[in-house]
């Protein structure tokens, strides 16, 4: 086997992987930390963690308008927010 082929079956092994935990996060979105969420800067995690925000359920609960009240939470992070969710198919209320 190449190693070209090898790289293939390593990228189509990661994909199915990346696939299972989306699978996951959507079902369970109650046990997905937001600390998981691999999409947010270390500012949008502090944010949320100071507004005791600390699952995906609890993200998906919160709008824009709330978000913005928070102190420190500006349109970047809002930005940086719903870019992130919109990767899984994720908005905010």
């Amino acid at each position: 086997m190449t190693t070209t082929q090898i790289q293939k079956k390593i990228e189509k092994h990661r994909s199915e992987i990346r696939s299972l935990e989306i699978m996951l996060m959507l079902k369970q979105p109650h046990l997905t930390s937001v600390e998981d969420m691999h999409f947010m800067s270390v500012r949008a995690y502090t944010v949320l963690r100071m507004a005791n925000i600390q699952t995906l359920e609890d993200l998906l609960n919160w709008s824009e308008k709330q978000l913005l009240k928070l102190r420190y939470c500006g349109h970047k992070t809002i930005n940086e927010l719903k870019a992130g969710l919109a990767e899984y198919g994720l908005a905010l209320k």
